[in-house]
């Protein structure tokens, strides 16, 4: 056999091997971008919830064993209302003396604005804040949440509870999600206590401003359920 033809017909039997043309690969890469883009958002949404209940979780825990604890080494809980509408100066010296104790604190600083209080920056980039009335505990998952506060998404309401300050509607003292025990629900007209974490007026989740978030999220046994009234 000649030379010429024994390569022309390497050449055919290479040609006849099964391959995708360029354009079967445009197409598949196409579908893939379509699937990337209709999955993607989802996927950010979820990552972005698992990360603030990660840090909702651990906020909840840590406060609560400082609390307990400044409370043993003080021997009462009445170092709650110590300082009860102090300027910010006075403020910041009691966290310090007592629950900044019991936490890795970077900085404490003093808020002027409304009626004063303190913002606390935990070691794991949290911060939260303190009223000049103490109770009430704003949570910020981090500092750009503090900038622009979006209540039940990145900032959340807790509250210091004491003997003597127990307007928490809950039977327990210590550190406590803001909201309502289960009598209180009823009495206003709901007879599911979860629909009273929802919509209830003055800490309902899905209400203006949403104090009962946190709430929500521990009834539903730390969980952010498909029907939480805000997006991620």
């Amino acid at each position: 056999m000649k030379k010429g033809f024994t390569l022309a017909i390497r050449a055919k039997s290479c040609n006849n091997k099964d391959a995708f043309t360029l354009a079967e690969l445009l197409i598949v890469l196409g579908i893939i971008g379509i699937i990337a883009a209709l999955t993607m958002p989802t996927l950010m949404a979820n990552h972005r919830k698992q990360v603030v209940l990660n840090k909702l979780k651990k906020f909840y825990s840590v406060t609560t064993q400082a609390v307990i604890k400044t409370t043993e080494q003080e021997g009462s809980d009445s170092w709650i209302d110590e300082c009860y509408n102090c300027t910010p100066q006075d403020l910041n010296n009691w966290y310090r003396r007592t629950l900044g104790k019991n936490f890795n604190t970077l900085k404490v600083q003093n808020i002027t604005a409304d009626g004063g209080s303190i913002l606390v920056y935990l070691s794991d980039g949290t911060l939260f804040q303190i009223p000049s009335y103490i109770r009430e505990v704003k949570f910020y998952t981090d500092i750009r949440a503090y900038k622009n506060p979006k209540f039940g998404v990145n900032m959340f309401y807790f509250y210091l509870k004491s003997e003597d300050n127990g307007w928490n509607w809950s039977s327990a003292n210590g550190f406590e999600t803001y909201g309502p025990a289960d009598s209180y629900g009823s009495a206003y007209g709901y007879n599911d206590y979860r629909e009273t974490l929802f919509h209830s007026k003055g800490f309902g989740c899905a209400e203006d401003p949403g104090w009962g978030c946190a709430r929500l999220i521990q009834f539903d046994g730390w969980r952010i359920a498909d029907d939480y009234p805000h997006r991620f």
